[in-house]
């Protein structure tokens, strides 16, 4: 029995050995990693704009169930969901009022290489922050979007060059509780200077893509045709990479440009006048205009491409060919903007992006924003889009209609959940400044205005 007993108790000690390791080898990780994750720190939020900053202090304010809090959430999602169609050049005068804490969006189409400059300016003497943003669209059904540049906190600024053919929006936004007048413009221009001295894009006869060898390969650039020893410059601040003279683009340079991060071919070049490493400067002279290499039996001129990491060849036409228009300057006329007003001639077009809205004779309306021919306008149920200023006028000449004497409820807006905001006794007639739907807009003594439901009339 002793030799027994002996021989069991070294094997149940490794027994024992052996669970307690498993024990803590296997147990107290995963009751660790279980009480880790009830443990865990949420990892703090940290705004990135301006805007988002914003708002997230409003939240720390404890704001964020606050009715004001929620339309300006509400009203800066919509900017970009409901973006007015812009052609750019565009400039306009818009107004905010500080009972509506209102967003604006402005959409508009750019093409790889174009460079856009936006400013605002702000007409008001308060002391106030406008949220400037822009975005390009993500999806063909505008429901995705991905921020591409913001202000910073003292700026209304924003300069950027389109990284690719897309649609993009522009989302403008005061802060809360405050009245603005604001002038914009939105302007393009090419990101890189014409790199062939004295000429312009009618001087591009070849374009990116067009066959080359019959088909066997495409153009990778565009061909700028011009008098042979016509000076070449850089057309922007950069470094000079490989010079040469070999293969198809015969005398050639190849030029870093930092602030595009992209690399530019000039090819077919008659003469070269820098070398590989130099710092360069915009406007520097490069060489001059030939047809070396593969161009030999063709007129003199320069193949200049444009190329970038991740992207191969890419289209440098609207790099130097973006033709710049300013932005109109002319003094606009303030006095009806942030004023109801109502159209004058039977139908009406409010044009909305794609669609045109017709609206009857003496429709109510508010002018949010004038430009040089037409007024940016909302209709008492939401939809915006603009109309020309002809087709407005003020409401200062009051449209009689013949009633009955009675007490009739006034209300806050024209629809069927509007609130009651007044009592008021008319007599034989009323007198009516705008309508909308089977609704009247009319004037208090008091200097208020309300809306009266015409079909509780008698």
């Amino acid at each position: 029995m002793c030799f027994d007993n002996c021989l069991l108790k070294p094997k149940e000690t490794v027994m024992n050995q052996f669970r307690l390791l498993l024990f803590f080898v296997i147990i107290i990780p995963i009751i660790s990693l279980i009480s880790c994750r009830n443990e865990k720190v949420k990892k703090e939020y940290k705004p990135t704009n301006e805007h988002e900053l914003y708002i997230y202090s409003l939240e720390k304010a404890n704001l964020h169930k606050s009715k004001l809090y929620k339309q300006f959430v509400e009203n800066s999602q919509k900017a970009l969901s409901q973006a007015l169609v812009v052609s750019i050049p565009y400039s306009e005068m818009f107004y905010v009022d500080h009972a509506e804490p209102d967003a604006f969006g402005y959409r508009f189409e750019l093409k790889k290489g174009q460079k856009v400059k936006i400013k605002s300016e702000i007409t008001s003497k308060d002391s106030l922050k406008v949220f400037m943003d822009v975005f390009r669209i993500r999806d063909t059904l505008n429901t995705s979007w991905y921020r591409i540049a913001s202000t910073s906190k003292d700026s209304l600024y924003i300069e950027f060059v389109a990284r690719m053919n897309a649609e993009y929006i522009l989302r403008i936004q005061p802060e809360l509780l405050c009245d603005i007048q604001c002038f914009l413009k939105i302007e393009k221009e090419s990101s890189l200077g014409f790199p062939v001295i004295g000429t312009n894009k009618s001087a591009i006869q070849s374009f990116f893509g067009d066959p080359r060898d019959g088909g066997r390969r495409e153009h990778h650039g565009v061909d700028i045709f011009a008098s042979r020893h016509t000076d070449i410059i850089a057309s922007a601040n950069g470094y000079v990479g490989r010079t040469g003279n070999r293969g198809i683009g015969g005398r050639h340079v190849w030029i870093y440009y930092p602030e595009l991060a992209a690399h530019c071919y000039y090819a077919h070049l008659e003469t070269v006048v820098v070398k590989s490493g130099m710092k360069i400067k915009a406007g520097t002279k490069l060489g001059t205009v030939g047809n070396s290499g593969n161009a030999r039996f063709t007129p003199p001129h320069l193949h200049f491409g444009v190329y970038q990491s991740g992207f191969g060849p890419i289209d440098p036409y609207y790099y130097i060919a973006t033709e710049y228009i300013k932005a109109n300057d002319d003094p606009i006329d303030m006095d009806w903007i942030g004023q109801n007003m109502r159209t004058k001639s039977k139908p009406t077009i409010i044009k909305s992006n794609d669609q045109d809205f017709i609206v009857e004779k003496n429709t109510n309306l508010k002018v949010y924003a004038i430009n040089t021919n037409k007024y940016r306008v909302r209709l008492p149920d939401g939809i915006t889009g603009f109309i020309h200023k002809s087709d407005v006028e003020n409401c200062n000449s009051e449209i009689l209609i013949s009633v009955s004497e009675q007490n009739i409820k006034v209300y806050n807006r024209p629809d069927n959940k509007a609130l009651v905001v007044n009592d008021i006794k008319i007599d034989d007639n009323l007198n009516v400044l705008s309508v909308y739907s089977h609704y009247y807009y009319i004037k208090l003594n008091n200097g208020k205005y309300g809306w009266i439901n015409s079909e509780e009339l008698i």
